[in-house]
């Protein structure tokens, strides 16, 4: 598509406030929504007229708040929901006003309550999605734009951009937006606010523009700091100007954790351009600003930023690269561009395209967005695109696989744990220091020779026979031949006498091509583990033999089957009589 950049970060204002009894309903469906197009996935078969936002919780469900009228007969915004990593998505419930929403944000608290805050018009209203509760925040329309954010505490900060006079103000909540107080003034003279918080802490990160000017979009880009410092409370940590050129500018963020902030910005000089500068002392100073990508001569703009999680693994960018060529869009003029910055990086390239249909990015401001996937450790991007069939949400996400250690699990028979892992490559490998941890403090109980330099699979393992009880944890340090070191994730093994039978959803799921199956045994029992497909066919006899009272974590190579869902059934059958079965859906992904 041939693309004009007259898009702002806020455009085509709506010029009603809606005084209507907004209602959070369950859908209405006008068509059933479904199907999947290559390795990506379908989120929503319509056209979105607005923004998009998005969450994981931290049992791997996926959430997606879209503005979307075509749907469903009665909804104008929608949370589509997704339990399987986004291979399918169902429609949860919506706000019934059928019109443009001017921003739309997701945020979930610590114990995975999930809140939407919208902004209708020039109203912004808070929506409790687990108990379907509507609150409006502050005064009814009398905001150009907003931000908003969750603390560690789940108090929750919003930044309102008034209307009528370029005051930008915050405002505090510890009653899950209920009710709002601790009202603290930013600046009189901003707008456009955008912020996030940082991952390692509770440091709210507020960008804007300001002092405005006749001409908003060619104001300074400058950042607020705030720590918490306790629930409902901010203290300001300083204020700095970061984008001072006099050329427009429109989408705007800064994400941190660890220390490390990156602040991008799209900037139009003859083209729209991905700017960017990078502190690594927390903020307090930031490095000269730099094109992202500098060898690209298309438009970019449409981009996300996120970090992720958890805070020290990097950060990740996604953009969409517009040639504004003459005639329809493909794949090769309209692309969507995926980077990842390491802790440590200094940039975000290489990029790749992760769009095989014309990506698309309308006046509407239904951008990219980026959902980071702690559970599936990795990260997702629900995109608009244009098809043969019309425009449709879709989804991609990419699962983190280490480069040298491809998969570190534990395996529990009863107090006994056996580690395993594997490594695709090695370098310089020396060997893996084994360490564990049950009261606080990491030691050192073992350790395993390396192969050196190897491009050749290697499997290894080791064996902790000494008796603990309750949580564990372990770890690898890989240490190379010139003394570097480099720790693996953790995992936690639950040792404890269980009190009854249990089964738990494997993890990962879904997985390529190995996954762990966690079960309980409260007394001594004959143990049966078998996976079946869908038509109820054994695929795989795990386990059938005598086991005793304890927990159990057994590692499960699937390579030898198919992509697809699959279930497996844990049966047990007590020395004291009792009897135990229970069923849990897998997904192998290849």
């Amino acid at each position: 598509m041939r693309y004009i950049y007259t898009v702002l970060l806020l455009c085509s204002l709506s010029i009603l406030t809606f005084s209507q009894n907004l209602r959070v309903e369950k859908p209405v469906f006008t068509s059933e929504i479904q199907g999947d197009w290559g390795s990506d996935n379908v989120v929503l078969d319509y056209k979105p007229i607005g923004p998009m936002s998005g969450i994981q919780t931290s049992n791997g469900d996926i959430y997606i708040a879209i503005n979307d009228t075509l749907s469903t007969a009665n909804l104008g915004l929608v949370i589509r929901k997704s339990t399987d990593a986004g291979l399918s998505w169902t429609t949860l419930s919506g706000v019934n006003n059928r019109t443009k929403y001017e921003k739309i944000k997701l945020l979930k608290s610590s114990v995975d309550s999930v809140y939407c805050f919208f902004q209708v018009g020039f109203d912004v209203y808070s929506w409790n999605v687990n108990s379907s509760t509507l609150n409006p925040v502050m005064v009814a329309g009398a905001y150009r734009s907003f931000d908003v954010e969750i603390s560690s505490t789940n108090s929750m900060y919003v930044v309102l951009d008034s209307l009528a006079s370029n005051n930008l103000i915050r405002y505090s909540s510890i009653d899950n937006g209920m009710s709002w107080g601790t009202r603290g003034s930013i600046s009189s003279a901003a707008a456009l606010p955008v912020m996030s918080k940082s991952l390692s802490g509770d440091t709210l990160l507020l960008n804007y523009l300001g002092p405005v000017l006749a001409d908003t979009n060619t104001s300074v880009i400058r950042i607020a700091r705030y720590r918490e410092t306790s629930p409902g409370v901010l203290a300001s940590a300083g204020f700095q100007d970061l984008a001072t050129s006099n050329l427009p500018k429109y989408e705007y963020k800064t994400v941190g954790g660890n220390g490390v902030f990156w602040f991008l910005y799209t900037r139009v000089d003859g083209s729209s351009q991905v700017w960017a500068r990078q502190s690594t002392d927390g903020g307090t100073t930031y490095g000269a600003e730099f094109r992202v990508n500098p060898d690209e001569t298309v438009n970019q703009y449409g981009f996300d930023l996120k970090a992720k999680l958890p805070a020290g693994n990097g950060f990740s960018f996604v953009y969409h690269a517009d040639s504004a060529q003459v005639g329809p869009a493909t794949s090769a003029t309209d692309k969507l561009l995926f980077g990842s910055a390491l802790q440590s990086g200094s940039t975000f390239q290489p990029f790749e395209q992760i769009n095989n249909v014309p990506a698309f990015y309308s006046a509407a401001n239904c951008k990219p967005i980026i959902v980071e996937l702690p559970f599936y450790s990795g990260t997702g991007v629900a995109f608009e695109a244009e098809t043969g069939t019309g425009n449709k949400v879709y989804w991609d996400a990419s699962h983190i696989v280490p480069v040298e250690l491809t998969s570190f699990s534990a395996d529990v028979f009863a107090n006994k744990v056996v580690l395993n892992w594997s490594t695709a490559t090695e370098t310089n490998n020396h060997g893996f220091s084994v360490e564990k941890k049950t009261n606080g403090n990491w030691e050192k109980i073992g350790f395993v020779n390396g192969n050196g330099t190897s491009t050749r699979t290697h499997n290894y393992s080791f064996v902790d026979d000494e008796s603990s009880s309750g949580k564990v944890y372990y770890r690898l340090n890989q240490i190379d031949l010139d003394g570097t070191q480099s720790f693996s994730k953790v995992i936690e093994v639950d040792l404890s006498t269980p009190n009854d039978y249990s089964l738990s959803q494997n993890f990962p799921n879904p997985f390529n091509p190995s996954t762990a199956i966690k079960f309980a045994l409260k007394v001594d029992s004959k143990v049966s583990l078998k996976i079946y497909n869908p038509l109820g066919q054994e695929v795989m006899n795990l386990l059938s033999d005598n086991y005793a009272a304890g927990n159990y974590n057994i590692s499960v190579n699937a390579a030898g089957l198919n992509s697809g869902v699959y279930f497996y059934t844990l049966e047990a059958n007590g020395v004291d009589g009792s009897k135990f079965s229970s069923t849990k859906k897998m997904i192998l992904m290849k």
